[in-house]
C-alpha cells in the first residue's frame, strides 16, 4: 500500500464514500423521527 499512496487514496476515498453514504442514510433514518418528535 505505501508503494502506491495513489492509488490506495482512491481506493479509500472510494471506500470511505461509500461508507459514509451508507452512515448518512443510518443516521438519517435515526434523526428523523428524533427532530419530528422535538417539533
Amino acid at each position: 500500500m505505501a508503494k502506491n499512496p495513489k492509488i490506495h487514496k482512491d481506493l479509500f476515498d472510494a471506500a470511505l464514500t461509500l461508507g459514509f453514504r451508507e452512515l448518512v442514510e443510518e443516521v438519517y433514518a435515526e434523526l428523523v423521527p428524533i427532530q419530528e418528535d422535538i417539533v
